[in-house]
């Protein structure tokens, strides 16, 4: 199990440094919107496969992911294959708590 953790982690870091690198929160100073659409639509679909993958390790906060991206766990977990679809969010939550010293 630790290896899938470090493997999904990893996968997780990929995909936060990518989205960053393509900085889509710049569409309002000139960005390419087709650019921002990409990079925003290939960044919530991985997200959505790692909440699916993390499911057996995280099962509460992938449930709670996969809600915010407009889907049902049940649902997602009887996939057979990679899905692409596009997602709309309405609303973006933290799904952590700042921790206190």
């Amino acid at each position: 199990m630790a290896v899938l953790a470090r493997t999904l982690l990893g996968l997780l870091d990929s995909c936060n440094n990518y989205f960053h690198k393509r900085t889509p929160w710049e569409i309002n100073k000139g960005k390419d919107r087709d650019e921002v659409a990409e990079t925003c639509l290939v960044t919530s679909n991985l997200i959505r496969q790692l909440a699916i993958a993390f499911y057996p390790l995280t099962p509460y906060l992938s449930t709670s992911i996969l809600a915010e991206l407009g889907d049902d766990v049940k649902n997602c977990l009887w996939q057979s294959k990679f899905k692409i679809q596009l997602i709309n969010i309405n609303h973006a939550r933290s799904h952590f708590s700042k921790l206190n010293k």
